[in-house]
């Protein structure tokens, strides 16, 4: 029964962390980025993946708008925001989330050369390209989907990237 209860408190104190850090993302965003991103913040709240990117010493992630969703295919939007599958939920940020901190500015100074491309490797072990795509900077998958980083913002150590819907 102390065994129970220990877990339980630990449990509770562990999720009412994540949620203040997904609050303290909310606080850094504009009341449309919260509208246009609320999905991306739910699921980040139940996967418990801030958590999870908290034990590192600096951390990455991006977070794709509301309307980014309805480009994934039915199985995985289901998964992900139907039946809530915690693996699915860590498995999608995986591919949005980076173990070390991106600097938006020095990227974007460091692509000057024309047709310049940096790679980053998320923590998925895919291999994203980022070039310059006029005045943003352009994120590209292995499979070609592309989005711009329309905006970024630091919370503690984590770097919070907001992606265009084209993703």
């Amino acid at each position: 029964m102390k065994k129970t209860l220990l877990l339980a408190l630990f449990v509770s104190i562990f999720f009412h962390l994540s949620a203040q850090t997904v609050a303290d993302i909310k606080a850094k965003m504009s009341v449309v980025q919260k509208n246009d991103y609320s999905k991306s913040l739910q699921l980040l709240q139940e996967g418990n993946i801030l958590g999870q990117l908290e034990t590192a010493n600096t951390a990455t992630i991006f977070l794709i708008p509301n309307i980014a969703f309805e480009a994934l295919p039915a199985n995985i939007s289901q998964a992900l925001l139907v039946e809530k599958n915690q693996q699915n939920i860590i498995q999608f940020f995986s591919n949005l989330s980076f173990s070390a901190a991106i600097d938006a500015g020095e990227l974007f100074s460091s692509l000057q050369v024309p047709n310049s491309i940096v790679h980053l490797t998320n923590k998925a072990g895919e291999e994203l390209a980022v070039s310059k795509n006029g005045d943003w900077l352009m994120v590209t998958s292995p499979k070609g989907r592309e989005a711009n980083i329309i905006a970024h913002f630091t919370v503690g150590k984590m770097v919070i990237g907001l992606l265009s819907s084209m993703y």
